[in-house]
């Protein structure tokens, strides 16, 4: 089984073709753009976060599957 690979903010905003802050404020509870069907950040560090790129990858596919439906 390969393990799972952690991405950095940087790479998700660009997953999404968005920019690093909507990507942050997408994921900001208190902003008016938080986006709860996010998958959870991991927090890897004291000042360290990333996402299990399985589970972005997921949600992208789901966001085109509920498109097209």
């Amino acid at each position: 089984m390969q393990a799972n690979k952690l991405i950095r903010a940087k790479e998700c905003a660009n997953l999404f073709g968005v920019s690093v802050s909507t990507w942050w404020n997408w994921n900001n509870p208190k902003s008016r753009h938080h986006r709860a069907d996010l998958p959870r950040p991991i927090k890897v560090g004291e000042n360290s976060t990333a996402w299990l790129e399985s589970e972005i990858s997921d949600y992208i596919g789901n966001l085109a599957a509920n498109n097209r439906a």
